[in-house]
């Protein structure tokens, strides 16, 4: 079997997550300048990948389309009334990164050019830019280029995410202002410090109209965190086989599912090991003496002794109660067949 061959460009949601994950399985793949779905594809062709929800996908695509059609007339509109910026000139590059990417990303590094020396469209549309690991230059395409401050740009993630009042799940906030921060990287060292704000916006669905909401907010932190990751832990690597790859402690928990291409693989090792993850993180606590699922069965059965004290004695006793209810009512219902 092939192996995911030479390294595929990462965008800004594999960099971000792998910086923040604890799993050093997706920090290497990722840190070696490869895509973590390429590798599962390449050796784990059993395995079907992870996709986005088609609806999810579906309603990102129309709030997008909603906020960019006519040179953005709903964006620019947007941010006239949420922070009275007026956004009058457009470059939109969308489609020359259909016919000719390496295009694009010169028309970009013009713009970022023209921007920092006072002039420069407003608004930036299709946007590629080249982020310089030691594994490799990774493209990235962030939504749009925002010039709201004098001289830089701030880098906009456009999500379907719902704003409710001011409401939106934390996870998802965080993710999408990361990736917003790869972006952010990525032009300041392509183009220089000035290049990039150290704030990012995130511009998301709202209820209500105007239809959308802009938060803005400091990416910093996170902007010398993801360069840190970068500088040190991303390098040079040959392709790592599937044995070779197993051998690269994992960290699977619930939250990996929907977010790790990975996902299923780790899942079954975890599963063959009895990991007590696989049962979920509250069952997990409530086991915390425990080192297994093969002890918590043993336990549980009576053919594992528990210490006449402590808290491995009182887990011990939950489960022989457990246990011995589960049978009672298999033998109930049994009698009743």
């Amino acid at each position: 079997m092939s192996g995911p061959g030479t390294p595929v460009a990462l965008d800004a949601r594999s960099i971000e997550r792998a910086a923040r994950s604890p799993c050093r399985r997706m920090r290497a793949v990722v840190a070696g300048g490869r895509s973590v779905a390429a590798v599962q594809a390449a050796w784990y062709p059993e395995l079907e990948p992870t996709r986005i929800s088609p609806f999810a996908r579906a309603i990102g695509l129309a709030f997008e389309h909603w906020l960019l059609a006519d040179d953005a007339a709903r964006l620019r509109e947007l941010y006239g009334q949420h922070m009275g910026v007026e956004l009058a000139t457009v470059l939109d590059l969308r489609p020359l990164l259909e016919t000719d990417k390496a295009a694009a990303e010169e028309a970009t590094a013009k713009a970022l050019a023209e921007r920092m020396a006072g002039g420069g469209p407003d608004l930036v549309l299709g946007a590629r830019v080249g982020l310089a690991t030691p594994a490799g230059v990774a493209h990235l395409q962030p939504d749009v280029l925002v010039g709201r401050l004098e001289r830089t740009y701030v880098v906009g993630e456009l999500k379907a995410y719902l704003d409710i009042d001011g409401w939106t799940r934390s996870s998802e906030l965080t993710s999408a202002l990361r990736q917003a921060a790869v972006g952010a990287l990525a032009l300041r060292r392509a183009a220089g410090p000035g290049a990039a704000a150290g704030v990012v916006d995130l511009v998301l669905r709202a209820p209500r109209r105007p239809g959308a909401t802009v938060r803005s907010l400091d990416a910093a932190a996170e902007i010398a965190g993801l360069g840190r990751f970068v500088d040190r832990e991303m390098a040079p690597a040959p392709v790592p086989s599937r044995r070779e790859l197993e051998r690269i402690p994992h960290t699977w928990s619930a939250a990996c599912a929907g977010s790790c291409p990975l996902d299923d693989a780790c899942r079954r090792e975890a599963v063959a090991r009895g990991e007590l993850a696989v049962i979920g993180p509250h069952a997990t606590a409530g086991l915390a003496p425990v080192v297994d699922l093969q002890q918590a069965a043993g336990l549980a059965a009576g053919t594992i002794e528990a210490p006449a004290e402590g808290p491995e004695r009182a887990v011990a006793d939950a489960l022989r109660a457990g246990w011995a209810a589960s049978e009672a009512a298999e033998a109930g219902l049994a009698g009743c067949l």
